[in-house]
């Protein structure tokens, strides 16, 4: 695939979850879900009292709600019910109101450490508000969310270190998709991971094994040369967007996308193994046929996107607390290819050996691997964080 070095500026805002309490624990999901009433079965006060502390660097916001904390900290598992939609839509108009900007993108990010945390897990989920290109599969919204009418999504991350270590690009790529429900074999795999690419060779954010590396062992087995199928995406922010990844978020016209493997009633053995009754092959024409084309095109698709941090606490951050963010931010949104160890010491993140942070298993043993927003979509496109100013 051919990667111009060309790139378009991305703007973003994100909302973050602070807390000194340890987290009661939760599940890992990073799926896509729309924004209805199917996520919506609790009934649920958070995000309705608490106040807003501006960050030295007006680039972030932190919403002191000890109530709505001391909530998430009881749930169980990350799912969509954690913050619910009209909960969410409640705060975000009091919080344009007194901050208005113009968002595609609301990002939560709980405020703890791995080692307080009773769980091992990483995760997150994407709550999608609209989508309004064609051509990425079926979409229905139930809410326009009016405060902020360029919202695209709300994503939730389940650790103050997410937006660096991931799933922060897995959870953007979730605003535009995976829908598809066609052609039938590769809506099965969609349909049977989640939202993800499953069973096959997409091999990005949102999962699939890397091109090239499967191996036909014979008698229905297939095994990996390196990596992992990543049946439901990977966890980590050390893969960039793959070819189809860019191309339904308008980074990348059709005619780069590679033809795409799909394991056929596959079944794993391993991380890196599994069964299958075959391995077809689509292209995007297929693609294209049963969905239609993206609209509009990669060459006039939107391409500035902006994010706004905002961080849920129980206590006003001090200075430290802020630098750990604006680091982070820093980062995330450079316009350049840059290493993480340039903006965290190499042997520690977030107050804990960096090492713990990383899995063989995800071949991310090196603090290299971690890319930003600009290194993950090719050089094609950059994101920045909205500075903001109180409107009251």
């Amino acid at each position: 695939m051919s990667v111009p070095q060309t790139h378009w500026p991305i703007r973003l805002v994100i909302l973050l979850c602070v807390s000194g309490a340890a987290l009661a624990g939760a599940g890992c999901t990073g799926g896509d879900v729309a924004a209805n009433g199917n996520a919506n079965q609790q009934d649920d006060e958070c995000l309705a009292d608490g106040s807003f502390q501006l960050a030295p660097s007006r680039q972030a916001v932190a919403f002191v709600d000890p109530a709505c904390f001391s909530d998430l900290l009881k749930r169980s598992e990350i799912e969509p019910t954690l913050l619910l939609q009209a909960s969410v839509e409640q705060f975000i108009t009091r919080f344009a109101g007194q901050f208005p900007n113009d968002a595609d993108f609301v990002l939560f990010t709980l405020d703890a450490h791995r080692a307080q945390l009773r769980f091992n897990a990483v995760g997150g989920f994407n709550i999608a508000i609209k989508v309004p290109e064609a051509g990425l599969g079926p979409f229905v919204s139930v809410s326009s969310f009016a405060a902020l009418p360029n919202l695209r999504s709300y994503i939730y991350l389940a650790r103050k270190d997410s937006l660096v270590l991931g799933p922060s690009l897995h959870e953007l790529a979730h605003g535009w998709g995976v829908r598809f429900l066609a052609p039938d074999v590769l809506a099965q795999q969609v349909t049977d991971s989640d939202s993800h690419w499953g069973f096959t060779s997409a091999g990005g954010q949102l999962g699939g094994w890397l091109p090239g590396t499967l191996v036909d062992l014979g008698n229905g087995q297939f095994e990996l040369s390196s990596g992992e199928v990543a049946f439901g995406g990977r966890s980590f922010n050390s893969v960039p967007y793959s070819p189809i990844e860019l191309y339904l978020m308008g980074l990348a016209d059709p005619s780069e996308v590679d033809p795409i493997q799909v394991a056929i009633n596959p079944a794993p053995l391993s991380l890196f193994q599994f069964t299958a009754d075959e391995i077809v092959e689509l292209t995007i024409d297929d693609i294209v046929a049963a969905n239609g084309r993206r609209v509009p095109s990669a060459e006039d698709s939107q391409r500035h996107f902006k994010l706004t941090l905002v961080v849920l606490t129980d206590h006003e951050l001090n200075a430290t607390e802020w630098k750990f963010y604006q680091d982070s931010m820093e980062f995330f949104s450079a316009d350049a290819v840059v290493d993480v160890n340039d903006f965290f010491p190499a042997t520690e993140y977030a107050g804990q050996p960096i090492r713990k942070f990383i899995t063989q298993s995800e071949q991310e043993a090196s603090v290299g691997s971690l890319m930003n927003f600009y290194r993950a979509a090719r050089r094609r496109a950059t994101i920045e964080f909205i500075q903001l100013n109180s409107g009251s």
